[in-house]
């Protein structure tokens, strides 16, 4: 078995999805229905990818933000609290 031959497909194929899913592709108007076909769902793959990368990181940054207020209240109650002591 040559394990190192798929390895080499693998590379291949990624390095045509990241060609096929470029925002300025233009296929040649006899493409294959195939190709066209490939080069959607390669594009649609990309911008789910960036999607949820973009959801990750705004989930990040509402976590610090409210980290953020809990931390920032916290003394506030307290000294609120021993006031009206």
């Amino acid at each position: 078995m040559d394990f190192d031959g798929e390895d080499n497909q693998d590379e291949a194929v990624r390095g045509s999805d990241e060609l096929l899913s470029d925002e300025n592709l233009r296929l040649p108007e006899g493409a294959n229905i195939l190709v066209r076909l490939h080069a959607v769902r390669a594009w649609l793959s990309r911008r789910h990818d960036e999607a949820t990368i973009e959801i990750g990181e705004a989930a990040l940054a509402l976590q610090e933000l409210m980290q953020e207020d809990a931390v920032e209240t916290r003394p506030r109650r307290r000294l609120h609290l021993e006031a009206d002591m």
